[in-house]
């Protein structure tokens, strides 16, 4: 987990393929939070990860946090209701979380 933040642009893909990038809070970079060229890569988890949020325990696929994202969450599991686009490539987080991970206590039964 890593929180990046006050930068230009806060992760560059640029012709990077098969990386898996979730778990992480990108915001108030100036220009993009993150960016992706000419590139594929995973932008959330792809199994089920439990976690507590405001102390409610739940399971789903996680992404990141993007501070310039709509962070509507009608459901209450602490995952954006819509995707999010990273710019360039159009490669979608599907799982984008509505709070830094900061704010999530995660179990960890093995490594993700």
């Amino acid at each position: 987990m890593n929180s990046v933040s006050s930068n230009g642009i806060g992760i560059l893909a640029l012709g990077a393929t098969g990386n898996r990038i979730y778990l992480n809070s990108f915001d108030l970079n100036t220009g993009y939070n993150a960016l992706s060229w000419a590139s594929a890569n995973q932008w959330s988890s792809t199994m089920p990860i439990t976690y507590f949020v405001d102390g409610v325990l739940h399971e789903s696929l996680l992404g990141n946090y993007f501070g310039d994202h709509d962070l509507t969450d009608a459901d209450g599991d602490a995952i954006a209701d819509r995707q999010y686009q990273i710019p360039r490539d159009g490669s979608p987080d599907g799982n984008p979380l509505v709070q830094p991970t900061s704010q999530y206590d995660f179990v960890y039964p093995g490594e993700y």
